[in-house]
């Protein structure tokens, strides 16, 4: 089983690069047996 942590600030000027970039690594994530995904919000 795998597993994978994400934390983050909350506002980030570049968000459409920034959520590009995120569903390409989710989906090499998943692709290489990531099963359970994690999130928290960092503040900032």
């Amino acid at each position: 089983m795998k597993s994978v942590c994400f934390t983050g600030h909350r506002k980030i000027k570049v968000a459409n690069e920034l959520m590009s970039r995120f569903n390409e690594t989710l989906t090499y994530l998943i692709e290489n047996g990531a099963i359970n995904f994690y999130a928290d919000g960092a503040l900032g």
